[in-house]
């Protein structure tokens, strides 16, 4: 049978951390508390060297090659996370679109009452995306312009209605462009 060696390194950095601990205490660098504490974590390390001899190397190159990994995927979250955000107002603004113009056969206060629900929730959803107030006014914009068109069409005022409508058509021929 052969007999283990015993590694000197562990007793090596605990001879060196003892000399630091009672240097650093007797210039007055720190207190007996303190002095207490690094010599028992000192003594836990020397303890988890001699105990694991994995733990007495150190990859620098493939810690290296792990932290601009970690960094290239950091990139790669922040352009997914825009991406989110850009189908996510798309959506929004499909949705407040659709829910204006579906809504439109009710009657006026269930009209009301699903725009409503609508507005609010796309509101909730653009908040969550941290949206700005313009992306805000983009996603309902038609749905503004077809609030007022009512409105307009209520008051029997033919020349706004119009001037709406075709603010409607070159909005949206500008979403599809």
């Amino acid at each position: 049978m052969e007999s283990e060696k015993t590694p000197k390194a562990p007793f090596i950095i605990g001879a060196i951390l003892l000399f630091l601990a009672t240097s650093l205490l007797l210039i007055d660098k720190i207190g007996s508390a303190s002095f207490t504490t690094f010599c028992g974590i000192s003594f836990v390390l020397c303890l988890a060297l001699l105990g694991f001899p994995r733990l007495k190397e150190l990859d620098l190159k493939n810690l290296k090659l792990f932290l601009s990994e970690t960094k290239e995927v950091k990139k790669e979250i922040h352009l997914k996370k825009e991406d989110l955000k850009k189908h996510s107002l798309a959506f929004t603004k499909l949705v407040a679109f659709t829910g204006s113009m579906m809504m439109r056969i009710s009657d006026r206060d269930a009209y009301d009452r699903r725009i409503r629900f609508v507005r609010k929730n796309c509101d909730n959803l653009l908040n969550s995306l941290n949206s700005s107030e313009e992306e805000k006014a983009e996603a309902f914009r038609i749905m503004n312009l077809l609030e007022e068109r009512d409105k307009a069409e209520e008051a029997n005022n033919l020349e706004t209605v119009t001037r709406i409508d075709q603010k409607i058509k070159e909005t949206i021929e500008h979403e599809i462009n």
